[in-house]
Protein backbone atom coordinates (compact mmCIF):
# COMPACT_ATOMS: atom_id res chain seq x y z
CA UNK A 1 0.00 0.00 0.00
CA UNK A 2 1.50 3.63 -1.49
CA UNK A 3 1.04 6.20 2.04
CA UNK A 4 -0.32 9.45 1.47
CA UNK A 5 2.96 11.38 1.29
CA UNK A 6 3.95 9.08 -1.29
CA UNK A 7 0.77 9.55 -3.41
CA UNK A 8 1.30 13.53 -2.80
CA UNK A 9 5.17 12.93 -3.96
CA UNK A 10 4.20 11.26 -7.46
CA UNK A 11 0.95 13.70 -8.14
CA UNK A 12 3.33 16.64 -7.72
CA UNK A 13 6.43 15.44 -9.62
CA UNK A 14 6.31 15.92 -13.42
CA UNK A 15 5.61 12.89 -15.38
CA UNK A 16 8.42 11.09 -17.93
CA UNK A 17 5.76 12.70 -20.89
CA UNK A 18 5.36 16.26 -19.65
CA UNK A 19 9.05 16.67 -19.25
CA UNK A 20 9.47 15.45 -23.02
CA UNK A 21 7.12 18.02 -23.95
CA UNK A 22 8.60 20.41 -21.89
CA UNK A 23 11.99 20.02 -23.60
CA UNK A 24 10.51 19.71 -27.30
CA UNK A 25 8.30 23.36 -26.62
CA UNK A 26 11.27 25.37 -24.85
CA UNK A 27 12.58 28.21 -26.64
CA UNK A 28 13.11 29.40 -29.44
CA UNK A 29 10.38 27.34 -31.69
CA UNK A 30 12.20 25.71 -34.24
CA UNK A 31 9.77 26.61 -36.82
CA UNK A 32 11.57 26.07 -40.81
CA UNK A 33 9.90 28.49 -43.43
CA UNK A 34 10.16 26.90 -46.86
CA UNK A 35 11.58 23.81 -46.04
CA UNK A 36 10.19 20.35 -47.23
CA UNK A 37 13.34 18.33 -46.05
CA UNK A 38 15.98 17.79 -43.74
CA UNK A 39 18.59 15.05 -44.62
CA UNK A 40 21.53 14.19 -42.14
CA UNK A 41 24.75 12.27 -42.91
CA UNK A 42 27.17 11.23 -41.14
CA UNK A 43 30.16 8.31 -40.27
CA UNK A 44 28.12 6.03 -37.91
CA UNK A 45 32.06 5.30 -36.59
CA UNK A 46 33.59 8.48 -36.36
CA UNK A 47 30.40 11.01 -35.69
CA UNK A 48 31.69 14.21 -34.03
CA UNK A 49 30.10 14.97 -30.65
CA UNK A 50 28.15 17.77 -32.14
CA UNK A 51 26.14 15.91 -35.44
CA UNK A 52 25.62 13.07 -32.57
CA UNK A 53 23.63 15.30 -30.01
CA UNK A 54 22.36 17.84 -32.71
CA UNK A 55 20.35 14.40 -33.77
CA UNK A 56 19.35 13.11 -30.23
CA UNK A 57 18.43 16.68 -28.92
CA UNK A 58 17.61 19.06 -31.44
CA UNK A 59 16.28 17.25 -34.70
CA UNK A 60 13.07 15.75 -31.93
CA UNK A 61 12.58 19.37 -31.78
CA UNK A 62 12.75 20.57 -35.28
CA UNK A 63 10.42 17.54 -35.88
CA UNK A 64 7.88 18.66 -32.93
CA UNK A 65 7.68 22.21 -34.33
CA UNK A 66 7.44 20.94 -38.32
CA UNK A 67 5.48 17.98 -38.35
CA UNK A 68 5.06 18.26 -42.06
CA UNK A 69 9.40 18.14 -42.89
CA UNK A 70 10.47 14.91 -44.44
CA UNK A 71 13.25 14.19 -42.30
CA UNK A 72 15.91 11.98 -43.42
CA UNK A 73 18.90 10.62 -40.82
CA UNK A 74 21.87 8.54 -43.05
CA UNK A 75 24.20 6.93 -40.33
CA UNK A 76 27.16 5.10 -43.02
CA UNK A 77 28.86 2.09 -41.74
CA UNK A 78 31.16 1.62 -43.88
CA UNK A 79 34.98 2.65 -42.79
CA UNK A 80 37.19 2.63 -46.57
CA UNK A 81 33.76 5.35 -47.42
CA UNK A 82 35.36 9.12 -47.06
CA UNK A 83 32.08 10.58 -45.82
CA UNK A 84 31.41 13.82 -45.17
CA UNK A 85 29.42 15.23 -42.02
CA UNK A 86 26.79 17.18 -43.25
CA UNK A 87 23.29 18.61 -43.09
CA UNK A 88 21.22 19.33 -46.42
CA UNK A 89 18.08 21.11 -46.62
CA UNK A 90 15.51 21.37 -49.64
CA UNK A 91 13.16 24.39 -50.26
CA UNK A 92 10.20 24.28 -51.73
CA UNK A 93 11.53 25.74 -54.71
CA UNK A 94 14.10 22.93 -55.19
CA UNK A 95 17.23 24.80 -54.37
CA UNK A 96 19.18 23.07 -51.59
CA UNK A 97 21.66 24.36 -48.76
CA UNK A 98 24.33 22.43 -47.69
CA UNK A 99 26.08 22.54 -44.37
CA UNK A 100 29.03 20.65 -43.27
CA UNK A 101 28.96 19.29 -39.40
CA UNK A 102 32.35 17.80 -38.70
CA UNK A 103 33.94 19.41 -35.47
CA UNK A 104 30.98 21.50 -34.54
CA UNK A 105 28.38 21.91 -32.02
CA UNK A 106 25.19 21.11 -32.01
CA UNK A 107 24.31 24.94 -31.21
CA UNK A 108 26.76 25.67 -34.29
CA UNK A 109 24.69 23.16 -36.38
CA UNK A 110 21.12 24.22 -35.31
CA UNK A 111 22.28 28.37 -35.33
CA UNK A 112 23.14 28.24 -39.05
CA UNK A 113 19.81 26.04 -39.61
CA UNK A 114 17.69 28.47 -37.98
CA UNK A 115 19.65 31.76 -39.50
CA UNK A 116 19.00 30.04 -43.30
CA UNK A 117 15.01 29.11 -42.59
CA UNK A 118 13.92 30.37 -39.53
CA UNK A 119 12.47 33.18 -40.84
CA UNK A 120 11.27 36.38 -38.75
CA UNK A 121 10.48 34.98 -35.74
CA UNK A 122 13.75 33.79 -35.59
CA UNK A 123 15.33 37.04 -36.86
CA UNK A 124 13.32 38.98 -33.69
CA UNK A 125 13.57 36.67 -30.88
CA UNK A 126 17.68 36.92 -32.00
CA UNK A 127 17.51 40.58 -31.67
CA UNK A 128 15.58 40.46 -28.33
CA UNK A 129 18.36 38.10 -27.06
CA UNK A 130 21.38 40.10 -28.38
CA UNK A 131 19.29 43.51 -26.79
CA UNK A 132 19.24 41.58 -23.46
CA UNK A 133 22.97 40.40 -23.45
CA UNK A 134 21.88 36.33 -23.43
CA UNK A 135 23.00 33.91 -25.57
CA UNK A 136 20.72 31.88 -28.18
CA UNK A 137 20.72 28.78 -27.47
CA UNK A 138 21.76 26.83 -24.03
CA UNK A 139 25.52 26.16 -24.12
CA UNK A 140 26.00 28.61 -27.21
CA UNK A 141 29.14 30.56 -25.66
CA UNK A 142 30.66 27.20 -24.37
CA UNK A 143 30.76 26.01 -27.83
CA UNK A 144 32.04 29.44 -29.88
CA UNK A 145 35.11 28.11 -27.13
CA UNK A 146 35.52 24.78 -28.14
CA UNK A 147 35.14 25.13 -31.68
CA UNK A 148 37.89 27.45 -31.84
CA UNK A 149 40.01 25.08 -29.62
CA UNK A 150 39.43 22.37 -32.76
CA UNK A 151 40.40 24.73 -35.10
CA UNK A 152 43.33 25.89 -33.72
CA UNK A 153 44.15 21.80 -33.26
CA UNK A 154 43.95 21.46 -36.91
CA UNK A 155 45.83 23.75 -37.86
CA UNK A 156 48.60 23.14 -35.81
CA UNK A 157 48.58 26.34 -34.21
CA UNK A 158 48.01 25.18 -30.60
CA UNK A 159 50.93 24.95 -28.40
CA UNK A 160 51.93 22.04 -26.74
CA UNK A 161 51.07 21.62 -22.93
Amino acid sequence: MVSAAARKALREAPSKLSQVVQHLEQKPHLRLFGVTSLAVRYDAKRVSPGTRHFVKDALPRLRWANPELAIDVERVFKAEESVKQSIMLTYDTGTTRSFQVNKKWSTTILREIMDTAGGDPWREYKQRQHEEGLPLLPGEDKAARMEAHWKRQSTGTESES
